[in-house]
């Protein structure tokens, strides 16, 4: 498998910034509402109180949390909740989780300041922008034995539909036209799904559960960017749970 190309550089951290104040305008980036909404159903049936009692939650890549309003719904604290962002500007918009007990810090995916073992539980939400080996070795670095990942992205079906399949870097970015008429390009890393599998299983994680989102399962307005899977019905996002496997004492 031909690992993605390394978004760890500082165009792509001033790219996410110059989103960041308007990244959530579900007008101004309809596309980028459609797959938080896509988001929050995958996870909505995942994150369940009686198994996350006691847990230590870590969400990567958090911007606007969703791990958050979730677990409030489920009557559950969120001292044990840890938000990590590498945008300042992007984690700004989680800023009222911190006053009901949520820790905050800026953070790469790839290098999370946590000790290994730390959180049976980590959120990768549209985590397409870090969706790198270094990723996924990281994840199951600071998993407790048993721990579970929720993962979601776009979907291998509507990225190389959308995007320029011929052209390996169009395949793996991600384009934004501000207010101002800057286009930003953001990393966007999709893959065919064998070469996902592959690796998450390099990373030492088991897939417990893969599942989709399809448009006709998401209510409000469509943005226009997302039609190319209307015709066959394909899903335009993907959803993982994926588990850290205890060890074998006797390995």
């Amino acid at each position: 498998m031909n690992s993605p190309i390394d978004p760890g550089n500082s165009t792509t951290l001033a790219s996410y910034d110059a989103v960041a104040h308007e990244y959530y305008d579900r007008r101004r980036h309809p596309t980028c509402h459609n797959f938080r909404q896509a988001s929050i159903l995958y996870l909505r049936k995942r994150l369940r109180a009686p198994a996350l009692r006691g847990q230590r939650v870590l969400e990567i890549g958090a911007g606007r949390s969703l791990a958050a309003p979730l677990l409030r719904q489920c009557r559950l604290p969120l001292t044990a909740l840890s938000l990590v962002d590498r945008s300042a500007g992007m984690l700004s918009h989680s800023k009222r989780w911190k006053r009901l007990g949520a820790v905050l810090f800026v953070g790469d995916a790839r290098h999370v300041p946590s000790a290994d073992g730390a959180f049976g539980l980590v959120v990768a939400s549209l985590g397409d922008p870090y969706n790198v080996p270094q990723f996924w070795k990281e994840a199951e670095r600071v998993l407790a034995a048993d721990g579970r990942l929720l993962f979601t992205c776009p979907s291998y079906e509507w990225a190389s539909r959308f995007r320029n399949h011929n052209n390996p870097a169009a395949l793996h970015q991600a384009e934004f036209m501000l207010r101002n008429g800057e286009i930003v390009q953001t990393p966007s890393f999709v893959l065919p799904l064998p070469e996902q599998e592959e690796m998450t299983a390099n990373a030492k994680l088991r897939m417990v559960d893969f599942d989709t989102v399809r448009l006709d399962e998401i209510h409000g307005p469509l943005s226009p960017k997302l039609s190319v899977v209307n015709a066959d019905r394909a899903p335009f996002l993907w959803g993982f749970e994926l588990t850290k496997p205890a060890r074998d004492p006797s390995d």
